[in-house]
C-alpha cells in the first residue's frame, strides 16, 4: 500500500505519490508542476518542450514535478472529469485527478511517450494534518501507447504519515480511508512499464470491477486486477490480448491482506490471444480462454516460468473462435 512522508506537502507528496509503494524511484531533481486552476473539466496536454491548460500553452525547459488534470492533494473535496495527454517530456507523476476528502471520478489519462514516474488516473489521499476522511475512487481511465513508466494505477486511495510514524497502515488511517475503488480501467497497448501496472487500490474500502487490459508493450513486475488493505478484492479483471512482452511479469486477479479480514473473490484473468509467457498467475477465481481464429492445434496459450501454480478452486471456461482450424481431435495446452 502506498504510504508517503508529510514534508513539503505541496511539492514533495506528488513525486513519493507515484514512487512509493514496491518499485523504488529514480531520483528526480525538483522542477515546475502543470496545475489547472479548478478541479474539474480541465484539459492539459504536455509535449517534449511545451504543455497546454486549457488551450493555454507556455514551454517548459527540464523535468516537470507532477502534471494534474485537475484537484490537490490538500485541498479539494472532488474532482472529475478532466483529461491528460502525455506525448513526451521527463515527468515524476501524471495524476489524472487528486482530492483531499472527497471523490475522484472519470478523469482520462492518455500517454503517448515520455519517461514518467508514476501514472494514477483517480486519486484521494487521507492527510494527518487535516484529518480529513477519502472519498470514493471510480470510472478513472488510462491508456498508454508509448513511454517508459514505472507505474500505473487506474485509481487509488493513499495516504501520508509522518517521517518518524509506523511502517505500517494504522486503524485511524483505515477508518478514514473506507472509500471504494470501482471500475476503474488500465489499457496498455505500446511502452515500457517498469514495476507495477494496477486497476484500482483501496486501503479501508473495497477495490471492485476494476480492469487492466494488456494488449501490447512491455511489462515488468506485476500486474494486477485490483488490491485493498483491509477491504475486499472482487469482480477485477486482468485481459491479455495481442503479443505483449510478459516474460518478466506477475499477474494477480485480486489481492488483499488477509490479516485485516478481506476476501478475494471472482477475480479474472480474461486470455485473448496465445504463446503468452509470464512468471506467474494468482489471485484469480476464474480464467476464461477468449481464443481468437488465429488458433492452431498445438499451441500453448499460457506458459508460467516461477515454480508451482495453484489452481485448486479456479473455474476454467474456453472458448475458440469458429473460423480458427480446430478439429476434433486437435490438442491445446492451455496453462504450461
Amino acid at each position: 500500500m502506498r504510504k508517503i512522508k508529510n514534508r513539503r506537502l505541496s511539492k514533495i507528496l506528488p513525486l513519493m505519490l507515484a514512487c512509493a509503494g514496491m518499485i523504488g524511484c529514480q531520483s528526480t531533481a525538483l522542477a515546475e508542476d502543470v496545475r489547472p486552476t479548478s478541479s474539474i473539466n480541465n484539459k492539459v496536454t504536455v509535449d517534449e518542450k511545451t504543455y497546454d491548460v486549457n488551450g493555454s500553452t507556455a514551454e517548459h525547459e527540464g523535468d516537470i514535478d507532477v502534471v494534474y488534470g485537475g484537484g490537490s492533494e490538500t485541498n479539494e473535496n472532488y474532482t472529475t472529469s478532466n483529461g491528460v495527454t502525455v506525448n513526451g517530456g521527463e515527468i515524476g507523476a501524471v495524476l489524472g485527478g487528486v482530492a483531499a476528502s472527497g471523490d475522484a471520478a472519470y478523469n482520462v489519462v492518455e500517454i503517448n511517450g515520455g519517461d514518467i514516474g508514476g501514472v494514477t488516473g483517480g486519486l484521494t489521499v487521507v492527510n494527518h494534518e487535516l484529518n480529513n476522511e477519502a472519498g470514493a475512487v471510480r470510472g478513472n481511465r488510462i491508456v498508454i501507447h508509448g513511454g517508459t513508466i514505472q507505474f500505473v494505477s487506474g485509481g487509488e486511495v493513499a495516504y501520508t504519515y509522518y517521517a518518524d510514524g509506523s511502517n505500517g497502515v494504522s486503524e485511524e488511517i483505515l477508518a478514514l480511508a473506507t472509500g471504494n475503488v470501482t471500475d476503474n480501467v488500465v489499457e496498455i497497448n505500446g511502452g515500457a512499464i517498469n514495476g507495477r501496472a494496477v486497476g484500482g487500490v483501496a486501503l479501508g474500502g473495497d477495490a471492485v470491477g476494476n480492469k487492466v487490459v494488456v494488449g501490447g508493450g512491455k511489462v515488468e513486475g506485476s500486474i494486477i486486477g485490483g488490491m485493498s488493505e483491509a477491504g475486499n478484492a472482487t469482480d477485477n479483471t486482468v485481459e491479455i490480448k495481442g503479443a505483449p512482452d510478459l516474460i518478466d511479469a506477475y499477474l494477480y486477479g485480486g489481492l488483499v491482506n488477509s490479516d485485516n479480514g478481506g476476501t478475494s473473490s471472482n477475480n479474472t484473468l480474461k486470455i485473448r490471444t496465445t504463446g503468452i509467457t509470464a512468471r506467474n498467475i494468482s489471485g484469480f477465481q476464474n480464467i476464461n480462454f477468449d481464443l481468437p481464429e488465429e488458433t492452431h492445434s498445438g499451441d500453448t496459450v499460457l506458459t508460467l516460468t516461477d515454480g508451482k501454480t495453484n489452481l485448486g478452486g479456479t473455474h476454467l471456461s474456453i472458448y475458440v473462435d469458429g473460423a480458427a482450424p480446430i478439429d476434433k481431435g486437435s490438442q491445446l495446452n492451455l496453462i504450461v
